[in-house]
């Protein structure tokens, strides 16, 4: 059996709430972005995956600042960004000191 084969994937309910903790090097994750101009279908599409086991729609990363950190918009999950398990487990992965500040932006 490939290592593929072997991986387990979680639906989305249980993805917002399992640890990202450390991941053994064997561990692939498979990402499929799904872009598109606007009214093109890409949001649906992307909610129509979502609703098969294993995939999780992030939605639009690219406004992950400005709607998600200061407009603290809703997640899909229908809890406010800042409050969402999910993101907050991200930004713990992605920051040492957690979620990143709402007052501070480093452009690198």
């Amino acid at each position: 059996m490939s290592t593929r084969a072997r991986l387990s994937r979680a639906s989305a309910p249980e993805a917002a709430t399992q640890s990202l903790g450390p991941k053994p090097a064997a561990t692939i994750t498979d990402v499929a972005y799904i872009g598109g101009a606007g009214r093109s279908g890409s949001t649906v599409l992307a909610l129509l995956l979502g609703k098969v086991q294993g995939f999780f729609p992030v939605g639009g990363v690219n406004s992950l600042w400005e709607r998600g950190l200061l407009q603290n918009y809703l997640c899909g999950c229908g809890v406010h960004f800042r409050e969402c398990p999910f993101w907050n487990e991200v930004g713990r992965e992605a920051s040492a000191d957690g979620m990143p500040s709402t007052h501070t932006r480093s452009c690198a």
